[in-house]
């Protein structure tokens, strides 16, 4: 299968054209060992986080934040994803997958369950070249 480089339809060998979007197949060389996949970023907070634990002590903070992180960081690596980083109330994380089904679901699945704080989560996928120098 030949992937299209522009909007990632999969499309038969012996296209010269992709079949969705045009997009000239020829030209795509795929460096070896590298492979195109739909990479999701998640980013997710609490609201007003900030203001609650400004005048708050260190260990009521941590206490705070440490159920959060363990539940935010158990449902982005159930649908297969990685925690990238923590920053106080901030949790990044990623995937790359081939298709973009089960990355996606661990956003609204967050949400759920952390339903008892006000949580901000924004989420994009798009299409991305991946090494294997760069997998985890």
């Amino acid at each position: 299968m030949a992937i299209c480089p522009t909007c990632g339809e999969d499309n038969p060998e012996r296209a010269k054209f992709c079949l969705a979007c045009a997009t000239a197949l020829t030209q795509i060389s795929v460096p070896q060992g590298e492979e195109r996949k739909i990479v999701s970023v998640l980013f997710a907070d609490l609201v007003g986080f900030t203001a609650r634990s400004e005048a708050a002590d260190p260990e009521d903070v941590r206490a705070m934040l440490r159920p959060y992180h363990t539940t935010l960081k158990r449902e982005i690596e159930r649908y297969g994803g990685v925690v990238e980083k923590f920053i106080g109330d901030a949790v990044m994380g990623y995937s790359a997958r081939r298709l973009r089904t089960r990355t996606t679901r661990s956003g609204p699945s967050a949400r759920h369950s952390v339903s008892s704080k006000p949580l901000r989560i924004s989420m994009r996928s798009n299409p991305a070249w991946t090494s294997p120098f760069a997998r985890r």
